[in-house]
């Protein structure tokens, strides 16, 4: 159902070009903020982990009951974690600029284009995000109803799914967004013009 919405959103855009690229908010500022807000949350992410892997091997290590399963994994944790910090120590040095995430490659794509041209790119890539990050929700749901048609059979799955569309109903109508991915958020907020902080 949402691939038919932004490809319907999609074609609209081509046929009312002028009208979608020149919102007062262009799409390439909302891609901006996504790359840069994704970029530092993704920035420190190896730095904390081995961190967190280097505590638990020395609480594995130090442990007061003599287990060697416990003791093998504290060293292992705490290789980890080590190792974790040089690869995180090298990838800054060799690349700091380069780009982690997703939304930040796709982000670089745009950055030396200017005019209509950067914004239709930056609106294309907006609407790719949502649909790659839908379908895995798409195929999580699928497979959920297909299992539970299995366990439960048909008549029950149905009443379960009436049940789950009320209540998504109920939660929309106070919140418009809820459900959609982080990046589906970001399409919605250009499409509704909404400020960004």
């Amino acid at each position: 159902m949402n691939k038919i919405i932004y490809l319907i959103v999609f074609l609209f855009s081509f046929l009312f070009s002028q009208e979608i690229w020149q919102k007062n908010i262009p799409p390439s500022k909302y891609l901006e903020k996504l790359a840069i807000e994704s970029e530092e949350s993704h920035k420190n992410g190896l730095k904390y982990i081995s961190y967190a892997s280097i505590g638990l091997g020395l609480i594995g290590i130090t442990n007061k009951d003599y287990n060697v399963q416990v003791e093998a994994l504290g060293y292992l944790g705490l290789s980890f974690g080590l190792i974790g910090l040089v690869i995180d120590k090298i990838q800054k040095t060799i690349s700091p600029n380069k780009p982690k995430t997703l939304p930040g490659k796709e982000f670089k794509k745009i950055k030396n284009k200017i005019g209509d041209e950067k914004e239709i790119l930056s609106y294309e890539i907006l609407v790719s995000l949502a649909e790659k990050s839908r379908k895995p929700i798409e195929k999580e749901k699928k497979n959920k109803k297909k299992e539970n048609i299995e366990k439960y059979g048909s008549v029950s799955t149905g009443i379960q799914q009436l049940l789950s569309n009320f209540t998504t109903n109920r939660f929309k109508e106070q919140n418009p967004q809820y459900g959609m991915t982080p990046y589906e958020i970001v399409l919605d907020n250009y499409l509704n013009q909404k400020p960004i902080n």
